[in-house]
């Protein structure tokens, strides 16, 4: 019975790095996307500074584990249907990115572009909902 759980327990450490990966994807990826957006239909130079990336990555990483953890996605048992999964995953990654919104409001942090937000979370519902289609 402990090798079943020592083997879990593996299995979930290895998903916990593969969405510290995705999510290191998705900030580069929602990066680009602002960044050409901002060529072509701004009139702005957009730029975020390296710092405040990397903190925003790193942030989002510790965030979505504490609140994928408390939906039970982490857990050995399955949800009854991968629309009830989707369900949670995209409302585990809605609160992440509405929390940062807040945090960045209160802070009165100006340099966080609403647009990355946007397409750093959408990037990320698609990655991790195709990231669970293909896991089941």
């Amino acid at each position: 019975m402990a090798r079943i759980r020592d083997q879990v327990q593996m299995m979930v450490s290895a998903v916990l790095v593969l969405y510290m990966d995705l999510f290191m994807i998705g900030g580069y990826g929602a990066y680009a996307l602002r960044d050409l957006y901002a060529a072509h239909f701004s009139p702005y130079d957009w730029r975020m500074e390296l710092a405040m990336f990397g903190s925003l990555v790193v942030f989002l990483m510790v965030l979505n584990t504490m609140i994928m953890g408390r939906l039970g996605l982490y857990n050995d048992r399955r949800e009854s249907s991968y629309a009830m999964l989707a369900g949670k995953v995209v409302l585990a990654l809605l609160m992440d990115f509405t929390l940062v919104g807040a945090v960045a409001f209160n802070l009165k942090i100006g340099s966080l572009s609403r647009l990355f937000l946007l397409f750093y979370c959408g990037l990320m519902i698609v990655i991790f909902l195709v990231e669970r289609w293909l896991l089941e």
